[in-house]
């Protein structure tokens, strides 16, 4: 069966606010009332989580409002994952895409974001490059007052085909991805876009082994100073990585600390979140805190290798359960475990990997694991 999409009326979050702030409801106290959690809550106010019917459903029912926040969520009946139909007629048909349809395209985007986090990259390669496709035509074709709307829609699909084709160990095609969503990004005068594009194709550099381009494409990426502050905090942590492979701790100090002040600005944030910044909360910024120390580690600085396998295992037990990617920190923390003298903890760290590899056939995941083992045995 199809998982179902909900389409978010942009106003939702918004609206829930206004309500439980006109009933002087706390998180906490909503929550209590909902049978949420005050997380739950939050998340689902700023952005960070999508609500669901049932969400919706339950808070109308507590705050009394006849049905106002659920009307704020639409089900597509007719559009799935796998609905590449729809996307093939209106490539066809450009003069009859309507906001409807474009608000149809923006659920389907975020259904394999979300999709994408348990089932790894690879599965869906090949609908979103077909997808892609597609979208190509309606951007050559699309004209009148929606033709922004629809680049800046392509813009997020083709960063989003960037990262899947990264993920998969498909640089070249990462590339031409990420440069399509850079141009359309700046035709659409969408700033926040354009720098995560950039900062991806820093990501990429890195992936390739260039760290000086990687360095200069995210810094290139921080000279964009509109953007949600949760992009700017992981670019100071992109670049941080940089100096840790050149072995300068200076540097890499004093970015982690611009990050950690960043971060405190995006956990406090109450504006829109784009919607592909889902991913960057707590957890996540452990994360590459700790990849960052654990590469300054291995460069034979002491002290930087513990403080990695701390917030490597920290960020790891906040994640929620089945994300595709997490593996791969895995694979940093059982380094930080070798260097910071701890061998047997790095092999067991590893043949969990081994085990989420030969689980998901994660081909790309085993061999990183291989060559770690390698690497410290």
């Amino acid at each position: 069966m199809a998982r179902e999409i909900v389409v978010v009326d942009p106003s939702f979050r918004a609206r829930l606010r206004e309500l439980r702030e006109e009933r002087q409801l706390s998180y906490r106290a909503l929550g209590a009332l909902a049978a949420y959690s005050q997380t739950h809550l939050w998340e689902v106010e700023t952005g960070r989580r999508a609500p669901t019917r049932e969400f919706a459903r339950r808070l109308d029912d507590v705050l009394a409002t006849g049905g106002v926040l659920a009307r704020l969520l639409t089900v597509p009946g007719s559009l799935t994952l796998d609905d590449d139909a729809r996307l093939a007629y209106v490539a066809q048909h450009p003069r009859r895409v309507d906001d409807a349809t474009i608000r149809l395209l923006v659920g389907m985007l975020a259904d394999q974001r979300v999709r994408e986090d348990s089932i790894g990259s690879t599965p869906l390669i090949e609908p979103v490059t077909e997808q892609m496709n597609q979208l190509i035509t309606l951007v050559r074709e699309a004209a009148g007052h929606r033709r922004r709307l629809i680049v800046d829609l392509a813009a997020q699909w083709a960063q989003f085909a960037g990262w899947l084709n990264i993920s998969a160990g498909r640089p070249a095609v990462a590339e031409t991805w990420l440069d399509r969503a850079i141009v359309w990004a700046v035709e659409s005068d969408n700033q926040d876009l354009t720098s995560t594009a950039l900062s991806f194709r820093g990501h990429l550099a890195w992936t390739l082994g260039e760290v000086g381009p990687m360095v200069g494409l995210t810094e290139a990426a921080q000279t964009i100073t509109a953007v949600y502050p949760g992009e700017q905090a992981y670019d100071a942590l992109q670049a941080a990585r940089g100096y840790a492979v050149a072995g300068e701790p200076t540097a890499v100090d004093e970015l982690v600390a611009r990050s950690r002040d960043l971060e405190a600005v995006t956990m406090e944030y109450g504006g829109e979140i784009p919607p592909w910044h889902y991913y960057r909360d707590a957890a996540f910024f452990a994360l590459e805190r700790g990849r960052v120390y654990r590469y300054l580690g291995a460069q034979g600085i002491d002290g930087y290798s513990r403080r990695a396998v701390g917030e490597l295992i920290a960020g790891l037990a906040a994640l929620p359960p089945g994300p595709a990617h997490a593996a791969r920190y895995l694979c940093d923390l059982a380094v930080a475990h070798a260097v910071d003298g701890d061998p047997s903890a790095a092999r067991d760290v590893l043949d969990e990997v081994d085990r989420t590899a030969a689980a998901t056939g994660d081909v790309q995941l085993a061999q990183t694991a291989g060559r770690v083992r390698q690497q410290i045995c």
